[in-house]
């Protein structure tokens, strides 16, 4: 069968995919005519401080943003689409309870997270038109094993097409593509992960313990790789291993 004869329930969510792609590649999330006057980031940064009474005493004249758009219903539970307001890119299709992360809310988090420490930024960067971001800390604190050196780092992922959640891991790779940011992915041993919920960036406790744990492990590494060295070995001893 045709991918145009395809019915029921497949051709109404195929039609759906199509439309939705269109809409990506005009760059419009809406359909009628809608002009905005206001960034939601500007108004957060002047108005996150004020309760709804205080707000209501200042008379704010009406602002137009841009923002979720319902998309669907499935079994009577609304679905939406995030939008980037700077340009009306969709995104991606993300549920009701969905809370998008900035990503200078992402980096805020980070540095409550570092603070008092010696880590610093290493890289940063936004794959798939900015549907996935990342950002790379260096520890600080490197693992030196005669000439060989192995740089520890966090790093923090999200995605603003609710295809994965915040995830903090450690990681000796260099991450400054999509290849070394799914390899980082692939490859680690402790993380944390945070879904898009109103509390997620503020658990900065959670993401310290896990700081602190990478600087013990790498403490214990190094002090266990030092032993390894100083060890003698012999040619049968070797063989056996």
């Amino acid at each position: 069968m045709s991918e145009e004869n395809i019915g029921g329930e497949e051709g109404i969510i195929e039609e759906r995919r199509k439309k939705l792609q269109l809409l990506r590649d005009k760059k419009k999330a809406y359909v009628n005519d809608f002009l905005k006057d206001h960034y939601a980031l500007n108004l957060h940064e002047n108005y996150d401080g004020f309760s709804k009474e205080e707000l209501a005493a200042k008379n704010e004249e009406n602002v137009s943003i841009a923002g979720r758009i319902v998309l669907m219903r499935v079994m009577g539970n609304a679905s939406f689409a995030t939008v980037r307001d700077s340009d009306n890119s969709v995104l991606g299709v993300v549920g009701n309870r969905y809370r998008p992360i900035q990503n200078l809310e992402c980096f805020n988090f980070l540095d409550k997270v570092v603070d008092d420490s010696s880590a610093k930024y290493e890289t940063a960067g936004s794959l798939h038109d900015g549907k996935v971001v990342w950002m790379l800390l260096n520890l600080g604190k490197n693992i030196t094993v005669g000439e060989d050196v192995t740089v520890p780092y966090l790093l923090i992922t999200n995605s603003h097409d609710g295809s994965s959640s915040i995830k903090g891991i450690t990681t000796p790779i260099r991450v400054v593509c999509a290849n070394t940011l799914s390899l980082a992915l692939r490859n680690h041993s402790t993380g944390f992960s945070f879904r898009h919920t109103a509390n997620a960036v503020t658990r900065v406790d959670e993401a310290r313990r896990l700081l602190e744990l990478n600087y013990s492990y790498i403490d214990d590494f190094q002090k266990e790789v030092e032993k390894m060295i100083e060890t003698q070995v012999t040619n049968e001893q070797f063989t056996e291993i």
